[in-house]
């Protein structure tokens, strides 16, 4: 699969005449999920976050008859959130007792070695992570109609088991969405990095397409209160921002921005490479479920 993220690959799906409008609608479905994930938002980091859901499930598809130390247990997501560079083993533990706290995960059946702490992801986790993939799969759609088979499987457990093992064997291979725009990455080592930079995007849509380069009036209040940060936060986010290049500032306090276009280049970028990576794990998904079958 990792095949299918080349340059040239991310370049013709941004050919497409609807892939602005797909960016949009998967910005939004972002923004919609930050807002909702509030105790999440406070240990993880927007990168992190992103993944640590898919990264349970992985483990969890991992799991083997017979093999007690195989699946999802607090030892396998700590060293592999290491491993993959997702966040510190101390993070994953806290989030991991979070989640079980709020009953996204539960105590798997013992094993015959009563050593080993498996869990199980709950009915909760599993719809929390199909409406995420259902909101990205309905935006992918847009521009690759074949999306359209793997938002009729979700809720298919055999379905949804094999798209967990292309995805997290994927990203355990070395691919990563930001290496079609590595500047982004700093923001996305912020909780709300990346999402303020979505709703400044989303501010300039018309008609389904950025319009960015005119002056766009900015709330550092407002921001802040939307993504439940503090204005600190938000004003070195802006700074980070203009000193990267994505923005210039128009008045002395960022209460005036004009979006450059390097900014718009970088996100454009990632969603394609985004794309590529989902369409590219829901065919392996599709094909294994029809050879099990």
């Amino acid at each position: 699969m990792a095949k299918l993220i080349s340059d040239a690959s991310v370049a013709e799906l941004q050919r497409h005449p609807r892939f602005e409008a797909a960016v949009a609608a998967s910005m939004r479905g972002s923004i919609e999920l930050h807002q909702s994930g509030r105790l999440s938002n406070w240990i993880l980091n927007d990168r992190a976050r992103a993944w640590f859901g898919h990264a349970l499930l992985y483990l969890h598809a991992t799991a083997r008859p017979g093999d007690p130390q195989s699946g999802l247990t607090p030892a396998r997501i700590k060293d592999l959130a290491v491993e993959a560079g997702i966040c510190s083993a101390g993070r994953a533990a806290a989030m991991l007792s979070l989640m079980r706290a709020a009953g996204y995960l539960e105590r798997a059946p013992v094993t015959t070695d009563r050593r080993v702490r498996r869990l199980a992801p709950t009915a909760k986790l599993l719809e929390v992570q199909r409406q995420r993939l259902r909101r990205q799969f309905a935006a992918i759609a847009i521009v690759l109609p074949e999306a359209q088979q793997a938002l009729a499987s979700l809720g298919l457990p055999d379905f949804e088991k094999a798209l967990a093992l292309a995805i997290g064997e994927e990203f355990m291979s070395g691919t990563r969405l930001l290496s079609h725009s590595p500047d982004l990455k700093p923001f996305a080592e912020y909780s709300a990095g990346m999402v303020v930079l979505f709703g400044l995007m989303l501010a300039t849509e018309q008609q389904g397409s950025f319009a960015i380069g005119g002056p766009l009036a900015v709330s550092i209040s407002e921001l802040a209160r939307r993504f439940r940060v503090s204005r600190t936060q938000v004003l070195r986010l802006l700074r980070e921002a203009e000193e990267g290049g994505f923005l210039a500032r128009t008045g002395t306090n960022y209460e005036s921005v004009v979006l450059c276009p390097k900014l718009k280049r970088d996100m454009l970028n990632m969603f394609a490479a985004l794309y590529l990576f989902l369409a590219g794990a829901a065919a392996e998904a599709t094909a294994a479920t029809r050879a099990a079958a």
